[in-house]
């Protein structure tokens, strides 16, 4: 018996795996009745999910447009008449492909065949998968109506004014006490006595200068210049040269 199983990369290992699992299993018990193993022999066809439709646009065109990579595999699958993936073929009769190739599918094909060549049946083969227990989907919870809108507020009422009551001026008060203040003692008179204090007139011989209104043109004659330091105590200037007064060339 020969099995040829067309796979596609990344996609369908877990029915690659389960048809691995039932060759085993037909080869175990056939060499318990002195069967060799040969006799059951499983070629795993891979083929990249990027290619697949490249390939079957190949299917058709006469053999001198198929590339060179895709050649020896569609000269396969047209013997085995495979047009789609994934495809099981045994004894060269195509099983199923595409989405038709179920596990159930597969058992029956390997189970008639196992029948017919080997008078052979194995529990592993024919057993029926378990179906999956459906999942009971979660009633959605009533929706519940939203709340009623608050009672509407009445709007405030108008307060009217009340009349004012006259005001009763209050009871005139007790004319002031006069408090009577002491007489105040009489100061005691200051004498203001004038000294006369006699003018005594001041020579330059005296003074060491002589008083003259403006700048001078000597240093000398100026109340603000130190002759002792050399200073200007009016400018803060140091005086070189007294007869030369560094004031008159300011403005």
């Amino acid at each position: 018996m020969i099995i040829r199983f067309y796979s596609i990369t990344g996609r369908t290992e877990s029915i690659e795996n389960e048809v691995r699992a039932l060759v085993n299993d037909i080869k175990a018990e056939l060499a318990k009745r002195g069967v060799g193993e040969d006799k059951v022999r499983l070629t795993i066809i891979k083929v990249r999910g990027d290619v697949i439709d490249d390939v079957i646009k190949y299917l058709d065109q006469p053999e001198g447009k198929i590339p060179g990579q895709y050649k020896s595999l569609i000269v396969r699958m047209r013997q085995d008449g495979v047009s789609s993936f994934p495809a099981m073929v045994i004894n060269d009769r195509k099983v199923a492909e595409g989405s038709e190739l179920t596990m159930d599918a597969i058992k029956a094909a390997l189970a008639k065949e196992l029948k017919e060549e080997f008078n052979l049946e194995i529990p592993s083969v024919t057993s029926p998968i378990p179906q999956a227990q459906p999942v009971s989907t979660p009633q959605p919870q009533p929706i519940q109506p939203p709340p009623p809108p608050p009672p509407e507020i009445p709007p405030p009422q108008a307060i009217q004014p009340q009349p004012v009551k006259p005001i009763t001026p209050p009871p005139t008060p007790p004319p002031p006490v006069t408090l009577q203040t002491p007489p105040t003692p009489p100061q005691p008179t200051q004498v203001q006595q004038t000294v006369t204090i006699p003018e005594t007139p001041v020579t330059t011989g005296e003074l060491g200068f002589k008083i003259v209104n403006g700048r001078p043109d000597n240093c000398n004659d100026c109340v603000y210049y130190g002759a002792h330091k050399g200073y200007c105590y009016l400018f803060g200037f140091r005086v070189n040269d007294p007869s030369k007064p560094p004031c008159k060339s300011i403005a």
